[in-house]
């Protein structure tokens, strides 16, 4: 197996008995690499075969440090209940403690769920104004 700039090229051996040529050892450890594409026969550079090997990560890929430097999403708590306006109601002098946020009114909320993606917030008018800039200059370049 040659390495060469983080690529893994796989070596090749001719088979007698299937007629073909087969990756031969040592593979890449299943537990990390994934085998995808094919060859039907070796091919002259390594580089211009078809097989090659998708790199498997235990995490999901936005929580890989070396593939990711930051968190490349936004992510809040979905709420669901009411904060404010609820009535302590008949228990409230004993049996049963009540909730209550920061401002000492009885609430039930509660974090039902996580959101997870990607804002993108923009003025509408500074992107009218980078299109038509951005079309004057290809149309310039093109003609």
């Amino acid at each position: 197996m040659e390495f060469h700039k983080n690529i893994l090229y796989p070596s090749y051996k001719f088979d007698d008995r299937i007629k073909m040529s087969r990756e031969v050892l040592p593979k890449p450890p299943s537990t990390l690499y994934y085998e995808v594409g094919f060859d039907k026969s070796a091919p002259e550079k390594p580089e211009d075969g078809n097989k090659h090997y998708r790199r498997y990560y235990e995490d999901e890929l936005e929580n890989v440090k070396e593939i990711f430097q930051r968190f490349p999403f936004h992510t809040s708590n979905v709420i669901r209940g009411q904060s404010r306006g609820l009535s302590k109601g008949f228990f409230s002098w004993g049996f049963l403690a009540k909730k209550t946020d920061e401002s000492g009114q009885v609430t039930n909320q509660k974090v039902v769920g996580k959101f997870k993606g990607r804002l993108n917030i923009e003025n509408q008018e500074e992107k009218e104004h980078f299109k038509v800039a951005k079309e004057t200059r290809v149309s310039i370049i093109l003609t």
